[in-house]
């Protein structure tokens, strides 16, 4: 490894670092407040880097949160060329880098969870599976990505004034994670050029000894540290009645071998703004980027708004909304803007004359007259009668980012994490009438939350599931406004939703109003429009959609993504015993543990879980199964996984952790952790943890059934390890009602204690559960890939 972090971030980027970087490497920051275009993102992330190579005690894992999609491809290109650079260096044991975004569940890195990671990913991605509702992926997976998010993690929160109450939720969290404990160090950065601290104070999360970093004189006497923050760009009003004087404007004032950027609030007003230009057929190029894009269109715009321009070609014009805020590294000789909060226009301000290269740079405030509570959308009108004040002061100044007025910043609404809700969140079971908990308020300020659509021309299969390369992002209001029109005209068998209680991406279900959500992943046929490469999705289209193929890749543990009665996981291509997975995923999970250098107690539950995950697939229902896949195996075997396909269990909802979880406590209740190593028995699955109802259709008032296993049930032994076996039980369901005639606790009693034990907690519970299930994985892949 290099030998300073003066020659390590020069290797990492090909310049030296500025004091602060050094400063960030020495010792990590709770809240940054450094200028657009002074490499925040390079400084925190290898600041971050080169303490985890020099300390084993720094976080294993640096989760990078942005505001939206478009800054996560851009964020993770630049992360991915340090490493590749610093790999070229000679630098061993660097961390791979992986992007988390709606529906890019981004699976590799907490599937490895004792590998160094970089996972970069929007707000909505990274907070909901910090919240265990992660959006757009399996709710079985939730969980597993609680669980790897708030341990061991160093949180950086970029662009903090874009996050809004998003950003207090990370504050939050890292104070519960202080309360509750963790497994290995947790830390919180905020960063943004314009960042107000008072947002943040809580009776949880104090301001007391939080240690901020900022521009420093010894930053600002480098003469390239000048040319940034004194780079001169002078403010004109330009008062507009429409979108075409906009447009007219635009034309007027575009300046060819050079960029003019335009920046408005909505993505209705920068669609009909860049249909007004492009029916111009200026000569310069014109680009539309805003977040309703599929990836490879988005990814288009975006290489195009960044191409060089060439001093003596027509020059480009962009027509853009908040996507340019932040991250994206875009310079312009001219800027329209529309009023916006002060922080967003500061954002926007730093994207003219960005080097401080232009000699004329013009910042032209676009002014649609008195703002009115729906011209103001998305923003609160408090917010933008302020920022058009502050404006009005500033005709003909120099806004240079050393230039502006520093003002308080208004947090956006939003609800405000406290303990409650957190340990409520533990639980990932829906309410009564299969619900689930709502945790948008915690996320995101807006009320205009997205799903994921995709289109094809038959609804997909569990052997071609939808991918990321697919999704397009539509706001929740959209999405109503679509599902009206269709219902309207009788059209309900167009747009549709995986069935939950159904076999994965097997029965797919028309959407209803009642069930739009965000992050749920909807799919239209082709047929019924609303999208073009050039414009992203809009309600006005309606030709047909080109489905994209996606890319073939093999599936990840589908059984997790499956229905609850689903195991797919099973069904690996080699026959193996209980007897032999559970040796296997014992192995398995001692290398985990050794790896990680889990204390030995804890260590050793999750190695008896490990051996005892399966015990309860030596139920009749799972063994059936496992006969009808495969017809002449040996009857005499209790078989764990098997060479073909069985279909779906003989009782529907059937799940066999809820009989190996009693099996356990029939043998060892009342020992040390026998509680906690049950819990990780049944939650290996992520289908039975907290609570076990009975399912919709297990409520018929005659047999009583939990998960399919039914009262009197017989479960024969297993032989484990060593001598080891578990023993038969006839299964008693008494655990899961409303009180046991033992005194022994419910299974939901018994959770909450684990829980809300001292040594556990939320946080290293769901952990520990991630282990288990990983050593699970990993043995089945063992066995899968010593058939071939």
């Amino acid at each position: 490894m290099l030998d300073n972090f003066n020659s390590f971030f020069q290797v990492a980027t090909g310049h030296r670092p500025y004091p602060y970087q050094s400063r960030l490497a020495e010792r990590p920051a709770d809240f940054v407040r450094v200028e657009t275009g002074l490499g925040k993102t390079e400084g925190l992330v290898l600041g971050w880097l080169w303490r985890r190579l020099r300390d084993p005690s720094t976080a294993r894992r640096l989760i990078y949160v942005l505001p939206m999609r478009s800054l996560v491809e851009q964020t993770v290109s630049r992360i991915q060329n340090c490493i590749d650079c610093l790999q070229a260096g000679g630098v061993e044991h660097l961390p791979r880098v992986e992007a988390v975004m709606g529906g890019d569940i981004g699976d590799e890195w907490y599937q490895n969870p004792e590998k160094p990671w970089i996972v970069v990913g929007t707000q909505d991605a990274l907070l909901s599976r910090a919240l265990n509702r992660g959006y757009a992926m399996s709710r079985f997976q939730w969980a597993m990505t609680f669980g790897a998010m708030n341990n061991d993690a160093n949180w950086v929160i970029d662009e903090v004034q874009l996050q809004g109450v998003g950003a207090v939720t990370a504050t939050q969290l890292q104070s519960l994670r202080e309360r509750f404990g963790t497994y290995g160090n947790t830390q919180t950065t905020l960063a943004s050029a314009t960042l107000d601290t008072s947002w943040f104070e809580s009776a949880d999360y104090g301001l007391e000894g939080r240690v901020e970093e900022f521009l420093a004189e010894d930053d600002r006497a480098i003469p390239g540290v000048c040319k940034i923050v004194d780079a001169c760009k002078t403010l004109e009003r330009f008062e507009a009645r429409s979108e075409s004087d906009v447009a007219s404007a635009v034309l007027e004032r575009h300046r060819r071998g050079t960029r003019t950027l335009v920046v408005v609030n909505t993505v209705e007003r920068a669609k009909d703004i860049f249909r007004r230009l492009q029916r111009s057929s200026p000569e310069p190029e014109v680009v539309l980027l805003h977040s309703r894009f599929r990836p490879e269109d988005r990814g288009l715009h975006a290489d195009r708004l960044r191409a060089e321009i060439d001093p003596a070609g027509p020059g480009c014009i962009v027509v853009a909304t908040q996507v340019v805020e932040a991250g994206i590294d875009v310079t312009s000789a001219t800027l329209f803007t529309e009023v916006a909060p002060w922080s967003s226009l500061v954002q926007r301000f730093g994207r003219c004359n960005r080097r401080g290269e232009e000699r004329d740079a013009g910042i032209l405030w676009i002014d649609f007259g008195e703002p009115t509570a729906k011209s103001v959308l998305p923003y609160d009108t408090n917010e933008i009668v302020r920022a058009r004040e502050i404006l009005s002061g500033l005709v003909g100044a120099n806004l240079a980012p050393s230039a502006l007025p520093q003002m308080p910043i208004q947090r956006g609404k939003g609800l405000v994490l406290r303990s409650p809700e957190l340990l409520d969140l533990f639980d990932t079971s829906t309410d009564l009438a299969g619900h689930d908990v709502d945790v948008s308020p915690y996320i995101r300020d807006a009320s205009d939350f997205t799903a994921s659509v995709f289109w094809r021309d038959d609804p997909p299969t569990s052997e071609r599931p939808p991918r990321r390369e697919e999704l397009c992002p539509v706001t929740v209001t959209d999405m109503r406004k679509l599902i009206d029109e269709l219902r309207s005209r009788g059209d309900r068998d167009n747009i549709r939703i995986a069935n939950q209680f159904g076999r994965a991406h097997d029965e797919w279900i028309p959407l209803i109003p009642d069930a739009i959500r965000p992050g749920l992943l909807v799919w239209l046929r082709t047929t019924v429009g609303r999208y073009d490469g050039a414009v992203g999705f809009d309600n006005g289209i309606i030709q047909r959609v080109s489905p994209i193929a996606p890319q073939e890749r093999e599936a990840a543990f589908a059984d997790e993504c499956d229905s609850i009665d689903g195991d797919r996981g099973s069904e690996i291509g080699v026959a193996q015993t209980i007897t032999q997975h559970a040796r296997y995923t014992h192995e398995e999970a001692s290398i985990l543990v050794r790896a990680l250098a889990l204390a030995e107690p804890t260590a050793k539950s999750v190695m008896r879980a490990a051996l005892w995950h399966d015990v309860g697939k030596a139920h009749e229902v799972f063994q059936e199964t496992m006969r009808r896949s495969m017809p002449n195996c040996s009857p005499g075997e209790l078989w764990a996984k098997s060479a073909g396909r069985g279909g779906r269990h003989s009782r529907q909802g059937f799940r066999h952790e809820l009989p190996g979880a009693l099996a356990y406590l029939a043998a060892h209740d009342g020992e040390a952790d026998a509680e906690l190593i049950a819990f990780l028995i049944a939650a290996h699955h992520g289908k039975f943890r907290v609570s076990a109802e009975p399912l919709p259709y297990e409520k018929d008032g005659k047999t009583v059934h939990v998960l399919g296993n039914c009262e009197g049930d017989r479960l024969p032994s297993v032989a484990l390890l060593d001598g080891e076996t578990s023993p038969e039980i006839t299964i008693s369901l008494a655990p899961f009602r409303i009180a046991t005639d033992d005194g022994s606790g419910t299974w939901l009693e018994r959770v909450m204690r684990l829980r809300d034990n001292g040594e556990y907690g939320p946080f290293r519970l769901a952990f520990l559960e991630l282990l288990v299930r990983v050593a699970d994985w990993r043995a089945s892949r063992r066995a899968a890939g010593e058939r071939q």
